[in-house]
């Protein structure tokens, strides 16, 4: 796949008429679509035998909407080093959206990605990274710099771990689709690194049949808006 992919859908496949309405599914789609050009992709390698080690790019390199016979359209590329990556399924680790979507709080969003990717590994177990490397992973923002000597403040991580990496552990035990548990490593007396053991929960054949369905009723009116 070349660098100058389009990939495209119907606006009214991307953005919910029904929710929206109709009139402002342009205004909306515009909206999404900025909020993704703004977005910043940076990406560290999760180990040190890595080829690339850090990567930053923006989340879309290029967005339109195009009308054509009538109907709006979203193009939207990507940037060549993440059309490569998704082009390439061996180096691409799909991530559940809904799994997503259960966690709320950043540190526990950050975690979930890094863990999901080595639920199929046979080990079980994440990269070991120093502790700074995963103070900053699973931290929204940079560290506060001191006012006397403009350095970053040192951050604990006894306090980090206890403030939000316990905290994000338990929201992906309960919500998500992976169990995790936090390996600390030392020298000496010292946590010096740390890392995650993975596995997958079992399938909740239960939750499952019971998942809400649409009624036909809701699917002939939705067909009756027009809505695919």
């Amino acid at each position: 796949v070349g660098a100058t992919h389009y990939f495209s859908a119907r606006l009214d496949e991307l953005v919910d008429p029904v929710e929206v309405g109709l009139s402002n599914l342009t205004s909306s789609a515009k909206k999404s679509l900025l909020e993704m050009r703004r977005t910043e992709v940076d990406w560290e390698a999760p180990d040190a035998n890595s080829g690339v080690i850090w990567s930053s790019m923006s989340l879309l390199s290029e967005a339109k909407i195009v009308k054509t016979g009538g109907i709006l359209y979203a193009y939207w590329a990507l940037p060549p080093g993440l059309l490569s990556v998704i082009a390439d399924p061996q180096r691409f680790t799909p991530i559940d959206i809904v799994q997503l979507s259960r966690l709320k709080t950043y540190a526990a969003v950050a975690l979930y990605e890094i863990c999901v990717r080595y639920k199929n590994n046979p080990t079980g177990l994440t990269s070991e990274n120093a502790l700074d490397w995963w103070l900053d992973a699973l931290t929204q923002s940079p560290p506060k710099l001191d006012p006397k000597t403009k350095m970053p403040k040192q951050r604990l991580w006894s306090k980090f771990k206890s403030e939000q990496v316990n905290v994000a552990i338990r929201e992906i035990n309960s919500k998500s689709d992976i169990g995790i548990e936090l390996i600390e490593k030392k020298t000496g007396k010292a946590v010096t690194s740390a890392q995650f053991k993975v596995w997958r929960k079992p399938v909740d054949a239960a939750a499952l049949s019971s998942a809400p369905r649409m009624s036909p009723e809701l699917a002939l009116t939705a067909t009756g808006l027009g809505l695919p």
